[in-house]
């Protein structure tokens, strides 16, 4: 099963016209979740759910966007993706002063950080640590900043971003062979 799973997310990172130099979310979406299988920590992080949420800038007209065509996606993925648990897709409006108390109830196993939130990304990172919370981002900036794991494209093609500490620090054990696959930031 991992030889096909490493297979199918090759063939996901194979050359594609992206629109706007962005990986579209559609193909986030299922790369968020053969990522997840991944990680060797992934049940024990995420119990009998794994609960993704969406962490967006309410009222920013792109963050909203993004989050809205992301979550359709991620519940499209989650019924064509075979995954070893349960999925639950959830979002959560940031606010500095609730996102400790957002995360501790939500549990989310992963979090996808939306545009928008580049100003609050250390916050976004110490709560993050705190409920043991993979982070995704579509932008390379966010992930050379301390988030996780990166889906950004270069050029016509679509790049896996690790920051391997951050991986690490929100409680994640990410294999090898999803390394190899990877452009790694030590």
């Amino acid at each position: 099963m991992r030889a096909r799973a490493l297979a199918a997310l090759a063939l996901l990172a194979a050359p594609a016209a992206l629109a706007d130099a962005e990986v579209p979310m559609a193909q986030q979406a299922v790369l968020i979740l053969k990522i997840l299988k991944f990680d060797r920590s992934l049940q024990a992080r995420a119990g009998d759910i794994a609960t993704i949420a969406i962490l967006y800038a309410d009222n920013d007209p792109e963050s909203e966007a993004v989050r809205v065509e992301l979550q359709g996606a991620l519940e499209a993925a989650a019924h064509t993706v075979t995954f070893p648990l349960p999925i639950k897709v959830v979002h959560l409006p940031y606010s500095a002063s609730k996102i400790d108390a957002e995360l501790a109830d939500a549990k989310p196993t992963a979090a996808y950080v939306a545009p928008g939130l580049a100003s609050q990304v250390a916050t976004l990172i110490k709560a993050t640590r705190k409920s043991t919370t993979l982070t995704f981002t579509g932008d390379e900036a966010l992930v050379r900043a301390g988030l996780a794991v990166g889906l950004v494209a270069r050029g016509d093609r679509p790049t896996l971003l690790v920051n391997l500490p951050a991986a690490k620090a929100e409680g994640a054990d990410l294999s090898s062979d999803l390394l190899r696959l990877s452009q790694v930031i030590r």
